[in-house]
């Protein structure tokens, strides 16, 4: 299934959780795992720094994720944990 492009800030609040888990069952990823995944990608952005999406999909392929994620469902995912109150995340597009 294929997504028409769009952006993460374009989804209401309460769409991202089942946007989320079509976009990451898509990619074939069972439910019962989103949260280990979202957990893992906690991890790697709880320090702060800057990340490229290829960087992030290296580190999820170190840690055994083989999903190649796409910009749209990291920007979800971090806006999930920045929903939390805990994190800021700031979104930059490099060309």
């Amino acid at each position: 299934m294929s997504h028409r492009v769009i952006s993460a800030d374009q989804i209401p609040p309460e769409q991202i959780v089942p946007h989320l888990m079509r976009r990451l069952s898509d990619k074939g990823l069972y439910p019962d795992a989103i949260p280990n995944l979202i957990e893992d990608i906690l991890h790697m952005v709880a320090d702060g720094g800057y990340f490229t999406l290829d960087e992030i999909n290296r580190e999820l392929a170190r840690r055994g994720w083989h999903l190649g994620m796409d910009p749209i469902t990291i920007e979800l995912i971090l806006s999930l944990l920045e929903g939390k109150g805990e994190y800021e995340v700031h979104c930059y597009n490099v060309h």
